[in-house]
């Protein structure tokens, strides 16, 4: 008898246990099940003065109509139209971003006809500006002086920092103001001398190892040839 009264309580319970089961899950099943689409693959970007380069890699994007790239929290967005640009199987897809000074944690998903998503993507990534500039101090320089026949002036500097990417030289020519573009040269020697005796430079530097541009120091002051 103590048998049979066992087996009709676990039978019991083991009913209710499967009813509360299914009223936890019937929120979800209700809507039916969620189809989430194919993220994309990989992210790649590249920092920029007020701006982001990025890269993105798809796996069958021609099934998908946009991309959109959230960032502050999902309060803003840039919306990226695929339509005919991708083709069936592995692509990937480059474009320009203009965004103000600052870091950004991104979060990229992707759309098709239907408004059906996938998961997002989060990525991290940072654009440059005044702050930056002001945070960098131009090139030391090691001399300057006229040229012994007072036929140019030359200037030498020490050696620079590891994100330098060239400096500019400007002065007052016979011809006009003349801009020297120097890239890897420490020493360099100006054919004729400025018309005022006096020139100025700026550095310019990668704000990362793979910007696409470089930010330049604000100009020097003024230094007069000797």
């Amino acid at each position: 008898m103590k048998k049979y009264i066992f087996q009709l309580l676990t039978l019991v319970l083991g009913i209710t246990s499967c009813d509360s089961y299914t009223d936890i899950h019937q929120v979800y099943l209700e809507d039916g099940e969620i189809v989430y689409l194919q993220k994309v693959d990989s992210i790649a970007t590249h920092a920029g003065k007020e701006r982001i380069q990025f890269k993105l890699w798809y796996n069958n994007g021609d099934r998908l109509t946009k991309t959109v790239i959230y960032y502050n929290e999902y309060k803003d967005s840039v919306v990226i139209d695929l339509t005919n640009k991708l083709k069936s199987g592995k692509d990937s897809l480059n474009f320009m971003v203009d965004l103000p000074e600052t870091n950004y944690n991104f979060n990229v998903i992707n759309f098709n006809v239907f408004n059906q998503r996938s998961l997002a993507v989060p990525h991290f990534a940072s654009s440059y500006g005044e702050m930056y500039q002001a945070t960098l101090k131009n090139r030391l320089i090691k001399s300057s002086s006229k040229l012994s026949d007072g036929a140019g002036f030359q200037v030498e500097w020490f050696t620079p920092s590891v994100s330098y990417a060239g400096m500019e030289l400007e002065y007052n020519g016979s011809k006009g103001k003349e801009i020297v573009t120097i890239m890897n040269e420490s020493e360099i020697t100006i054919s004729e001398l400025p018309t005022d005796n006096k020139f100025r430079y700026r550095t310019f530097f990668f704000p990362e190892e793979t910007a696409i541009d470089s930010i330049p120091c604000e100009w020097s002051k003024d230094i007069v040839l000797e």
